[in-house]
């Protein structure tokens, strides 16, 4: 004789399973860290496709957490950012989804989301086991499409039950390079538009996160609260990804 089950028991184990599995590991990605955290995030374009180099793969690693990676991947120049925990599985709201950044169509404002699904969803799905999608954060960039000037751009992130704004810190040019510098302590080895340092709007002396190339597909990252792993790696794929009137 088999011993009698309940199907719906089953569904139910297995929904709590899901729900719990995911909370615990995003919950930990998106609450911001006491350390002073430094990393480096590694760029992959794909040499499969003969019209241009899409996919783009991104790899962010912590030097203070070898253990704790997070996977990114692009499909066009301006599709969006899907973050993964896995480097083979970027499915939308699948178990290894993180969340993505969305970007307008003129690359100029970027929206960071987590797990969560989008509202039109969201109505059609059991609420049991399926989450609201939440902003994490916005990053909105003046254009320069000549070039002829560097980035600003300004921050709006999630920060516990409050927002705090961000912005970038404006080079100062240097007579002798003759090109705009910021002082990045060792961690930038190649001049580059993507290199920049952000701190409170109203305080320029605390940096809290900066962000540099290194090699031609590797860029170091450092940052601390309030801006968490998702949010850090959400800033460093934007800088990283083409905008159509940003250079």
């Amino acid at each position: 004789m088999f011993k009698k089950f309940s199907i719906s028991a089953n569904v139910a184990f297995l929904q709590k399973y899901y729900i719990d599995y995911q909370a615990q590991h995003i919950k930990k990605l998106i609450t911001p860290n006491n350390f002073f955290n430094m990393g480096k995030i590694v760029r992959t374009k794909s040499d499969d496709n003969l019209v241009n180099d899409y996919p783009h793969y991104y790899q962010m690693v912590l030097e203070n957490d070898p253990t704790m990676a997070l996977f990114a991947q692009r499909v066009s120049e301006n599709s969006n950012f899907v973050i993964s925990r896995s480097i083979d599985d970027f499915t939308r709201h699948g178990i290894n989804y993180v969340g993505e950044v969305v970007p307008n169509f003129w690359g100029t404002f970027f929206e960071i989301f987590d797990n969560g699904l989008e509202p039109s969803l969201h109505e059609k799905s059991p609420k049991s086991i399926c989450n609201l999608r939440e902003c994490l954060g916005s990053i909105q960039y003046e254009t320069n499409i000549l070039g002829e000037c560097p980035r600003y751009f300004g921050i709006e992130l999630k920060y516990g039950n409050k927002k705090v704004k961000l912005s970038n810190v404006k080079p100062e040019w240097n007579m002798n390079l003759e090109c705009y510098c910021l002082n990045f302590y060792g961690r930038v080895k190649k001049a580059s538009a993507r290199n920049f340092q952000l701190v409170y709007e109203d305080d320029n002396d605390n940096i809290l996160l900066q962000h540099g190339k290194a090699t031609r597909d590797e860029f170091n990252i450092d940052f601390r609260e309030p801006i968490s792993i998702v949010q850090a790696f959400a800033i460093s794929l934007v800088s990283i990804g083409k905008k159509r009137v940003v250079s």
